[in-house]
């Protein structure tokens, strides 16, 4: 069985502050949500922060139920339960060629750069004109389509970058920087299995950092 599950975090508490902007204690406290001996047995456990202007909402997307307890009482809202957890089974197994939905994605689009000595690196895309289009070179690959309109006005509408920001946190004894940016927009289904597989397993890098998670729905 696979869940999708969502908390709603309280932006005036000190905790939530930190977790939107460290993605590595971020995750360490999604992976605290599950038993410790259930981690070699979930296949990849994805999750997303969504943020706008008057709230934030962690997703997290399992093969088991998530405990949510902790961040509750770190992150949540003290006056009421903010948490919501629902069978994901339901939509993965009726995907069908030619669905529209509506998808989201939190990605950290890069590339490979050769540099003047030879050595290959993996810089990121900076424009949202290269980022658009590092994700629509992967959508085959993933089986699904977004309409490309022959006016800007119809690109807008399917797929739109609606969120860019730059993290920066300590790993180790390493600085890791990560760009995130959130993709939304309108996709069809091409092939319900590539599509199926992309959500379970992710799409690009940084899935660790909350990255990667695709979620669809029909409003």
């Amino acid at each position: 069985m696979t869940f999708l599950s969502a908390i709603d975090l309280n932006p005036y508490r000190r905790k939530t502050a930190l977790f939107a902007s460290n993605p590595r204690t971020l995750h360490a406290a999604v992976m605290n949500c599950f038993s410790p001996d259930l981690h070699a047995k979930e296949k990849r456990i994805l999750w997303r922060l969504d943020q706008s202007t008057d709230r934030i909402s962690l997703l997290v997307l399992s093969e088991n139920r998530p405990c949510f307890e902790h961040i509750q009482e770190q992150a949540g809202w003290s006056n009421q339960p903010s948490s919501k957890i629902r069978d994901y089974n339901p939509l993965l197994e009726g995907l069908q060629p030619g669905q529209q939905y509506r998808f989201r994605l939190a990605a950290n689009p890069t590339r490979i750069v050769t540099q003047s000595d030879g050595k290959k690196i993996r810089a990121a895309h900076v424009t949202v004109k290269h980022q658009k289009q590092w994700l629509r070179d992967k959508i085959t690959a993933h089986g699904f389509s977004i309409y490309n309109g022959n006016t800007t006005d119809d690109e807008t509408e399917m797929l739109l970058v609606t969120r860019r920001d730059r993290l920066r946190f300590n790993r180790e004894k390493a600085r890791v920087t990560l760009n995130r940016v959130q993709f939304d927009g309108v996709l069809t289904v091409e092939s319900p299995e590539l599509l199926r597989n992309a959500m379970l397993n992710g799409i690009g890098r940084g899935k660790g950092y909350g990255m990667g998670l695709l979620t669809l729905s029909t409003s």
